[in-house]
């Protein structure tokens, strides 16, 4: 057998040196949380007044602080900031945020510190943005960064959020524009590290896009470039739903229905160069209108044109070149909605298939290579579509070509158009149109060519109490068709010249869509309906 070893007893003195030693502990304990309880408030009521003294246009509201004398921490607890024409909801709320000692920096010799965002939220909407913008100050004269730094001895040469969240709202606010699980590391803020390029400080970024997606940002930034910071940087989106993009795509008149978005490319944003090259866009499963809205009071118009003078402006002055190798929407809807005119009508191609490649907002810098673009689909629902265009920009004016071809479309599909422009409402027939445009130096030509067959007029009377001239043309229209009943072919051709001088070097979309609605749509119909009845009924 084993003999058992006798338990050591211990002596008297030892177990009094133990218990005093815990006592110790306990009672250093005490008085830390003593101390730190009278003491913190102080901080607080300290930090708030300076975070407020440097800020323009937004107020803190702290509800505690607590400075750490290991490694020169303070860690500020719920940090709520508003702005103050828009008090609610807040711009932001920071659960924790950590400012300590940058300890890889100082084995370099470097006393400098880092800033740890722990779930930060950040909620921007359009009123405070309108605010922001109609300020016009910089995010260096509202005192963002002269704020943090007013309560932190330390130059800060990194950043760290982890697991953020931020939130846009524009007009609707049941489809917000939020980025969550939102991640970012910046480090040699203070380019300590002594690099051998232009942006010394890493940057990586990624979240949730809309609660599907994703975006990644990789690259470099120089936060110490005059007079803002530079940042040259590649991004990957994938799989980011559109339809949230709907209440943003309003304000350029568009309007977005479903689908997602997949891109990725380069951004160099800095004062030497400011350019964004998008290598690629894949669109799939959207539906996109362009808007043409109703007629605007005088008001409206002088505001618009107000807007537009500014946009011209802006735009002679733009310094961002901007790049998109290629673009590809496939499965998605590509319409024009008019809602100028009564009744409103809606052209559109479904089923499509868009590529367009070399798109620019300027010649040069190895990019000579025209714009394309190549669209597919079925024109109304019925028949086929298809269209190749060509552009090049330039100084005053984009120089385009540009061919349709649309072949056995359904024609009472196109009544709404034709009753908002001439009144004509036909109950069957097939359509096809073949047309050529050019747009050189401000100067549009070409012709179109359209293709009846089979074509049924409702009569007059379906459409209520038309007027005279309504009447005629539907008398007309009626007389061909039963003309071309008899007809071997039953079709009416009929070619239409187009040709003159854009209003300004800088015309709105709009106005060109609507011209080349009227020459391409409405004018040859009307035309191949009216000469070709008074030519049969004369021959009868």
């Amino acid at each position: 057998m084993t003999a058992t070893r006798p338990r050591r007893q211990l002596k008297r003195w030892q177990r009094l040196a133990l218990i005093g030693l815990g006592a110790l502990v306990v009672v250093s304990i005490a008085v830390a949380l003593l101390v730190s309880h009278f003491f913190d408030e102080p901080l607080r009521r300290q930090l708030e007044a300076k975070l407020n003294g440097r800020l323009h246009g937004y107020t803190v509201k702290l509800e505690h602080a607590h400075a750490g004398l290991f490694g020169l921490s303070l860690t500020l607890n719920n940090l709520v900031v508003r702005q103050e024409a828009n008090p609610e909801p807040p711009v932001a709320l920071l659960p924790r945020l950590r400012l300590h000692l940058d300890w890889p920096a100082l084995w370099r010799l470097h006393l400098v510190g880092e800033a740890s965002f722990d779930r930060p939220s950040i909620h921007i909407d359009l009123p405070q943005l309108r605010r922001e913008s109609a300020d016009r100050l910089s995010p260096q004269q509202r005192g963002w960064q002269q704020a943090l730094e007013s309560v932190y001895p330390l130059k800060f040469n990194r950043f760290e959020v982890s697991d953020g969240a931020i939130v846009y709202v524009d007009k609707d606010p049941r489809r917000p524009l939020d980025l969550t699980h939102w991640d970012l590391t910046a480090s040699n803020i203070r380019n300590i590290a002594s690099p051998d390029r232009a942006y010394p400080s890493p940057v990586h970024t990624e979240a949730v896009v809309f609660g599907k997606g994703r975006v990644i940002v990789d690259g470099h930034a120089n936060f110490l470039a005059v007079p803002f910071p530079g940042i040259h940087t590649r991004y990957w989106l994938r799989d980011v739903p559109l339809d949230r993009l709907r209440p943003v795509g309003e304000h350029a008149n568009v309007e977005l229905r479903g689908g997602t978005l997949a891109s990725d490319g380069e951004v160099e944003y800095a004062p030497a160069v400011k350019r964004v090259e998008v290598a690629n866009v894949v669109l799939d499963g959207v539906s996109l209108d362009y808007l043409r809205a109703a007629a605007a009071s005088p008001a409206e118009r002088q505001r618009s044109a107000a807007v537009a003078t500014a946009a011209r402006h802006a735009e002679q002055a733009q310094t961002v070149a901007l790049r998109l190798d290629q673009l590809h929407a496939t499965r998605s809807t590509i319409g024009l909605v008019d809602r100028s005119h009564e009744p409103p009508y809606r052209l559109y191609v479904d089923d499509a298939r868009l590529d367009v490649l070399n798109l620019a907002n300027r010649v040069g810098g190895g990019h000579q290579q025209p714009a394309s673009a190549r669209l597919k689909g079925r024109f109304m629902g019925s028949g086929s579509a298809a269209l190749t265009a060509s552009f090049r920009p330039k100084a005053a004016t984009a120089d385009l070509v540009c061919d349709v071809a649309i072949e056995e479309a359904s024609l009472p599909a196109l009544n709404d158009l034709l009753r908002a422009y001439e009144q004509l409402d036909v109950a069957a027939g097939t359509f096809s149109l073949y047309s050529q445009v050019t747009i050189k130096n401000g100067y549009l030509q070409g012709y179109v060519k359209p293709l009846l067959s089979d074509v049924k007029v409702n009569d007059a009377g379906q459409n209520g109490n038309p007027s005279l001239g309504a009447r005629i043309k539907a008398k007309a229209a009626d007389v061909l068709a039963r003309v071309l009943k008899n007809q071997q072919t039953q079709k009416v051709a009929t070619r239409t010249e187009i040709s003159g001088r854009l209003g300004n070097t800088h015309p709105k979309v709009s106005e060109i869509i609507a011209g080349l609605l009227r020459n391409a749509f409405v004018e040859p119909i009307k035309s191949g309906l009216e000469n070709a009845a008074h030519g049969k009924a004369g021959a009868r």
